[in-house]
């Protein structure tokens, strides 16, 4: 196996990875919205954490194979520079914010 078939290799690996994490926390949140009285502030924070820490999870992955999806279009570290980095930028936003919210809501000092 040449380095070109490695490397394509990890990076639909990774794609696949991306995809099953995306699915994991919107399942999640979803499933929060859907029993939010039965699962209780404490479980909904904890949902919202995880999903949180999925995404920043996505993120890593991104970053370590140099290839990032944000919405329908994919980067390239090496190709698209300034794309790629906005891409990163906005997944760990996302995720941090889930998280940061979420601990936030735990500790009391706001309400989601």
């Amino acid at each position: 196996m040449s380095d070109d078939e490695r490397r394509e290799s990890i990076d639909s690996g990774y794609a696949l990875m991306r995809l099953i994490v995306w699915g994991i926390a919107a399942a999640a949140i979803l499933f929060y919205q859907a029993h939010a009285q039965k699962i209780g502030r404490l479980g909904g924070d904890g949902i919202f954490i995880s999903a949180g820490s999925l995404v920043l999870l996505e993120t890593l992955f991104d970053i370590r194979s140099g290839t990032s999806t944000l919405i329908l279009s994919t980067f390239k570290r090496s190709e698209n520079s300034p794309g790629f980095w906005t891409s990163v930028a906005v997944s760990g936003i996302l995720g941090g914010v889930l998280v940061f919210g979420a601990l936030g809501d735990l500790l009391g000092l706001w309400r989601f």
